[in-house]
């Protein structure tokens, strides 16, 4: 589902994943034109804690997949 704000669309990643992720935003433009993807890079751990201080973000990736479980589960992420 695309974000009902402005086409905008907020990413919220770990740097180890720009690369693919910017990939993966090129290739979403071709097919959405319209959408404004801003990608935003941190580590893992500063993405979470962004995150748990009510950042807002479209998309989360993170590099460390155990800190869904540790940090996000279930307070802002649902299995």
């Amino acid at each position: 589902m695309l974000p009902q704000t402005e086409n905008r669309l907020v990413v919220l990643h770990a740097g180890a994943l720009r690369h693919p992720l910017r990939e993966c935003a090129r290739l979403f433009l071709k097919v959405y034109p319209e959408v404004n993807i801003r990608l935003e890079a941190d580590g893992s751990v500063t993405c979470a804690r962004r995150l748990l201080a009510g950042e807002k973000a479209d998309v989360v990736a993170l590099a460390d997949p155990m800190l869904f479980d540790r940090v996000l589960v279930p307070r802002l992420v649902r299995r």
